[in-house]
Formats: C-alpha cells, structure tokens, sequence
C-alpha cells in the first residue's frame, strides 16, 4: 500500500450560514452574507467557495409569479390534459424552456433556457409565500451565471478576499 507523500493535502470543510433571515424581494444578498458571517465570527478567505440557494436568488430577485396572472395557450391545456397539471403552471414551464423533452403524469420534464435538464423548468412552490389570496410560485433566476458574478464581485470588494460563487 502507497502512502501519499504530498506536504500540501487539500481539506474540505462545508459550514452552513446562520442568521439568514427570509429573503424578499430587492434584498442585498452580499449585505446579508457579510452579516451572516459576522454574527458567526467566520472569516472569508481567498479561495473560499459560497454556495447560495438558487432560491434565495431567485427571491432577492423577484422571481415570483401569481398563478392568477398566467394565461394558458391552447398547447398549455393539451398538455395539461396528458399531465393532470393547472393549465397555468404548464404555461409557465413552458415559457421557462427552451424545450419539453418528456412528459407523464404529474411531471413535464424540459430544458431550461441554461440547457439544463429537469422537472417543471425549475419552478418551486414549496414554501413560497402567497400573495394575498393568490398562489405565487418561483422562477429560476434569469441568468444565474451574471447573478454570480455580480455577488462574488460585491462580495469580493466588501470582504477583500478572492472567492468564488456557486448558485
């Protein structure tokens, strides 16, 4: 058995942020971190990896949409036939696609605008706070790439270290 001989060995350690309060809407998320991480007593450090909930983006950008707003097309109640879904909610996966490759019951899995694959293009109604007495759901951010790198560059400036950002 070799035994590595490497002076420099490479650890991984992952901390959760605590104190992040419920994000709305036109929320600073680098303010937030930078509170986060005071509150903790943690210290960025260069090379340090963030990792935000696409959730929390999608929040701070105001990323929701009323179900009552939404007004199907004649595609949307087909397919709504075939998957038992609100014809709206099929609008707005479809509108958040570039393309359905599948559907079934209860599921319409596609291709995001990304190119990433998966179910319902990404759109969340678990824990979304309604609006009033309308049903929101939310969207994935426009462009998680731009809305990372406008983070890490607040971030990087505000906490004067070289990070990087993962949404």
């Amino acid at each position: 058995m070799k035994v590595s001989k490497n002076k420099n060995p490479v650890s991984l350690s992952l901390t959760a942020l605590s104190g992040i309060p419920l994000v709305r809407p036109g929320d600073d998320l680098v303010e937030i971190i930078m509170k986060s991480l005071k509150s903790t007593k943690m210290i960025l450090l260069d090379n340090d990896i963030l990792v935000i909930a696409q959730k929390v983006v999608s929040k701070s950008e105001g990323r929701y949409m009323k179900i009552s707003d939404v007004e199907p097309s004649a595609k949307s109640y087909l397919l709504a036939e075939s998957t038992g879904k609100d014809p709206r909610m099929v609008e707005l996966i479809r509108s958040e696609s570039k393309k359905i490759v599948r559907h079934r019951k209860g599921i319409i899995v596609t291709e995001n605008r990304q190119g990433v694959t998966m179910a319902n293009s990404g759109i969340d109604r678990s824990n979304v706070e309604k609006d009033g007495n309308s049903e929101q759901v939310l969207l994935l951010p426009k462009n998680p790439d731009k809305s990372a790198k406008k983070i890490r560059k607040e971030l990087c400036q505000r906490a004067k270290v070289n990070v990087a950002i993962i949404i």
